[in-house]
């Protein structure tokens, strides 16, 4: 049993069950999620761990942040905030696209820019306990 050849083969019908409950688990959290996920409010532009800039997600705009590379261009529209353009190098954070939901984050490392996603807390508000 060499390759993957050989572990479809010995592969039961029981195990192909296993492995198509378990996907089916996975897209239904997936799906229940993205469907009880709070929409944002508020982005809260950081740099330097310092908020610079507090833009609600229902006004649309353009505005520009001053990172450590030079400018940043951000867009809000349609309830959600996205980096349009960035002095950095591979430019990751425009390519992260538009982000609206409750904890989401778009970072520009080398510039040293953070956006968090501000909005209301899920229902029970506790995530964890310790002791």
């Amino acid at each position: 049993m060499r390759g993957w050849r050989g572990w479809v083969a010995a592969t039961r019908p029981a195990d192909w069950l296993l492995i198509g409950l378990i996907l089916a688990v996975a897209v239904a959290g997936q799906l229940y999620l993205a469907a009880h996920a709070g929409r944002g409010s508020v982005a809260e532009v950081g740099l330097d761990r310092r908020v610079v800039l507090r833009l609600p997600l229902n006004r649309p705009g353009e505005t520009t942040v001053e990172g450590r590379l030079g400018p940043l261009h951000l867009r809000v529209a349609d309830g959600k905030i996205r980096v349009v353009d960035a002095p950095c190098r591979h430019k990751v954070c425009v390519r992260m696209g538009a982000k609206g939901r409750a904890g989401e984050t778009i970072v520009c490392v080398p510039s040293h820019l953070v956006i968090r996603i501000l909005g209301p807390v899920a229902e029970g508000g506790v995530d964890a306990v310790s002791r």
